[in-house]
């Protein structure tokens, strides 16, 4: 077993993955037990799993039989759940569809659907992204950028963009403010602010660095 905390649960029906650093384990779900883990790899295998660091993201496609990652190497990796295969890897966030479409954003600042088969770029969106998902119903990604921008565009032909955060009808939003913003999603409205600052705050650990004013001296 992995000595890393756990930092994602999936589950699919009869399996849980588990992410811990840069581990991936495969679980009963009724049971829990291990069936199959990449903490046991030795040698090559396991040097490269340690140098590519924590997996950051991870998505499993619905019919349970494959899994992707990503993480602070900056490589999408498509595992076969059953034995933790490494199919493929390439750059970088993911998020699997069904079928024989494939989701993904790469260093460049937008996110691409691609059919395997033909691999014709089908979707495009501008800004530097940080994070993105697709819609319950997959026929929207929503995407966000560094610049705290969030976006949703239709999956099939790009003809507009709006402003939005994920959600079905009302969306919550947070970043670095200090509150949870609910906005309508078809719209871009938002509809209201939720103070959480005096809720967090005793929890949190770790705070910038007091700036010190820079000092000029005469020559």
């Amino acid at each position: 077993m992995s000595v890393f905390p756990h930092t994602q649960l999936l589950f699919e029906a009869s399996l849980t993955v588990v992410i811990s650093g840069p581990y991936i384990q495969i679980l009963n779900s009724r049971t829990g037990d291990l069936i199959t883990t990449t903490a046991d790899r030795q040698g090559a295998d396991k040097e490269a799993l340690l140098k590519s660091g924590p997996v950051r993201l991870a998505a499993i496609d619905k019919s349970g039989t494959h899994l992707v990652t990503s993480g602070d190497d900056k490589q999408l990796k498509l595992w076969q759940i059953d034995g933790l295969k490494l199919l493929n890897e390439r750059c970088d966030i993911p998020l699997v569809r069904p079928e024989s479409v494939v989701t993904v954003t790469t260093r460049k600042p937008w996110p691409h659907t691609t059919t395997p088969s033909g691999g014709k770029l089908i979707l495009g969106h501008a800004s530097f992204l940080t994070a993105f998902l697709l819609t319950s119903d997959e026929k929207f990604i929503i995407t966000a950028d560094r610049a705290a921008h969030i976006r949703v565009a239709g999956t099939l032909k790009v003809t507009r963009s709006k402003f939005i955060v994920w959600g079905t009808k009302k969306l919550v939003s947070g970043g670095g403010d200090p509150m949870l913003k609910i906005w309508d999603w078809m719209t871009g409205k938002l509809k209201r602010e939720i103070p959480i600052l005096h809720a967090v705050e005793p929890f949190i650990k770790v705070k910038p660095a007091r700036r010190t004013p820079r000092r000029f001296e005469d020559d």
